[in-house]
């Protein structure tokens, strides 16, 4: 399942539902990726947001502070963040052990006819 602008479904008709999608997602080893601001995703202690949150894994896209690390929980260092944004470059958070930096390659889209 993926969620971009998943700040926009914290609340509302749909949140029930996004929090059961995710615990069973949990329950079955369902892939569920959400994607939205940092500011956003790393706030609230309740919800599915906070519910996808305890899977402790993530892509954090060019982080600018070593706060960014605690949306994903893992603590990064001064030389892992960077002023500069470099489009599809990030920290790849799993589980346990430090954040690998990697490169995400831009695909050129498909023409969809």
């Amino acid at each position: 399942m993926l969620v971009d602008d998943a700040e926009t479904l914290r609340e509302g008709e749909l949140a029930p539902g996004m929090q059961a999608l995710v615990r069973q997602a949990r329950d079955k080893a369902w892939g569920v990726v959400v994607a939205g601001l940092n500011t956003d995703l790393g706030s609230g202690l309740s919800g599915w947001m906070y519910e996808a949150r305890r899977g402790r894994q993530g892509l954090l896209l060019s982080p600018q502070s070593i706060v960014e690390g605690e949306t994903v929980g893992v603590r990064l260092t001064r030389s892992m963040v960077s002023p500069r944004v470099v489009p599809g470059r990030g920290l790849l958070a799993g589980t346990g052990g430090d954040p690998v930096l990697v490169q995400v390659p831009w695909v050129e889209p498909a023409l969809v006819l």
